[in-house]
């Protein structure tokens, strides 16, 4: 099975109705990486996620509206998988959710609709007559990675600022 390195409803209408009409699942985009595990990413607009179940009720205020207690958890399993198996014209017949720190199937729900951005990269401090480097750490400016890219960026990121260090 390929890859689908980021799809969105713009580029592949038909893709994007048929799934809709067919599940009930309208997305505004969906990613698919392959590694140690099949990782799926998707936008899925919130309508959609009332209709299917995955919001008990609609909420105005985004925290409430994502809060455990408003996300049927089951239901948001079987959205996803639904959703997996369409994109990849059902050619991964067993999927089976990879289970997280906490022995839960691995699947979440973000809010994606606020963006933060730092001024800087890492900048020196003085802290009690000492300088201190502060670096930033981790790919979320970037953009979704599969398993395990995320930690060999950060480890990366990490050895750099000890290399500065040294300069400093």
């Amino acid at each position: 099975m390929e890859e689908i390195s980021g799809v969105a409803f713009i580029f592949n209408q038909k893709f994007f109705k048929d799934l809709n009409e067919k599940t009930g699942i309208d997305l505004e985009n969906i990613v698919y990486y392959k590694d140690d595990t099949h990782y799926f990413v998707m936008t899925a607009k919130k309508t959609s996620l009332l209709d299917k179940g995955v919001l008990r009720e609609d909420r105005t205020d985004t925290a409430m509206l994502l809060s455990p207690e408003n996300i049927d958890k089951t239901a948001l399993l079987e959205y996803a998988k639904e959703a997996a198996n369409f994109s990849t014209n059902f050619a991964l017949p067993n999927l089976e959710y990879a289970i997280n720190h906490y022995g839960q199937p691995d699947v979440a729900m973000f809010d994606f609709t606020s963006m933060f951005a730092a001024l800087n990269a890492s900048r020196v401090i003085d802290r009690h007559g000492h300088r201190l480097l502060m670096g930033l750490v981790g790919d979320s400016l970037l953009e979704v990675r599969h398993q395990g890219s995320s930690l060999r960026l950060s480890a990366s990121i990490c050895i750099v600022n000890v290399l500065n260090s040294k300069v400093l």
